[in-house]
């Protein structure tokens, strides 16, 4: 049975039975991060990049700012099926239509019928996944089964995506995005070298897979130093003068900095700044996604060095 057979299976039976998903096995309909501010001060152009994301965000931002090369490693099982199905939309949908197959009316079946030749030449397999499920379901149906309901208001989804603030930014992602076909791993990335052989990145986004370390990691662990050892690992696949987005920091002030979280491992900078050394940490601020709490997030990057 092939791969894409499988998937379809897997949503057919989650959804016939009612079941939860499990974690990090839905699709995010759109990054919840600013990405339009991070990754441009990654300075990506020209650079092979290795990233995670479900929403394809990452890597329609990474190839609008000049990557040549993009791959995609994500725990969910239909990032890839996400991807096509994106890309199609932005290349045969005006901005208005767009917003409403993915955000207003989420997979609304005349648009998709718009895409269908597209997608089906992009990606075959992508074509038969959303195909077949849409179908057999309707929209409400299935949009509830495969994404998650953690999405942002759509004010701050233009805001963090620069290719849906205005026509000429769109049209210009459809440029950059035309033959892009990122290499896709379905794996954990914190756990590189097991999908990871030979390759070597010149820029690695972790995006906010930090702020789950409780989650991956069993409880009470030394959840730094466990993030360390898989820095280790995607250290080894970093090029010289690389960069890794190690941590992406929700309304995280200059003076959070010092401030013990008994929730979140990862905003304890402190402990987090310690257990790296000797490593060099920077930590960057950005507008804030979440602008009620008045307070501007941050990334944490590494950047590697001849030693």
């Amino acid at each position: 049975m092939k791969q894409v057979d499988i998937d379809i299976k897997s949503v057919k039976a989650k959804i016939e039975q009612n079941t939860k998903s499990k974690a990090f096995q839905t699709i995010y309909p759109f990054t919840t991060e600013n990405c339009a501010s991070y990754i441009k001060n990654l300075q990506v152009n020209n650079c092979s990049v290795l990233t995670v994301g479900s929403s394809a965000d990452q890597a329609i931002h990474a190839a609008k700012d000049g990557a040549k090369d993009i791959t995609v490693c994500d725990i969910s099982p239909f990032t890839r099926y996400y991807y096509y199905l994106k890309k199609s939309a932005i290349l045969q949908l005006s901005p208005a239509e767009f917003d409403l197959f993915l955000y207003t009316s989420p997979l609304d079946k005349h648009l998709f019928d718009k895409l269908t030749v597209h997608l089906e030449n992009e990606d075959q397999e992508s074509a038969i996944f959303w195909q077949t499920l849409l179908t057999e379901y309707d929209q409400t149906t299935l949009y509830k089964a495969l994404f998650t309901r953690d999405v942002l208001t759509a004010s701050t989804i233009k805001k963090v995506n620069s290719y849906l603030q205005n026509d000429q930014q769109y049209h210009l992602v459809r440029e950059k995005i035309q033959d892009l076909h990122p290499t896709f791993i379905k794996g954990d990335i914190l756990q590189a070298n097991q999908y990871l052989t030979t390759q070597s990145y010149d820029r690695i986004i972790l995006s906010n897979v930090s702020q789950y370390l409780e989650y991956f990691y069993p409880p009470h662990s030394d959840y730094h130093q466990a993030f360390f050892n898989a820095f280790l690992q995607l250290d080894d696949h970093l090029n010289e003068n690389g960069i890794i987005q190690l941590a992406y920091l929700y309304s995280f002030a200059k003076s959070d900095i010092f401030q013990e979280d008994p929730f979140l491992a990862i905003q304890n900078f402190t402990q987090l700044y310690l257990t790296f050394s000797p490593y060099s940490l920077d930590i960057e601020w950005i507008d804030s996604v979440n602008e009620q709490y008045h307070k501007p997030d941050a990334i944490v990057t590494y950047t590697k060095h001849r030693k």
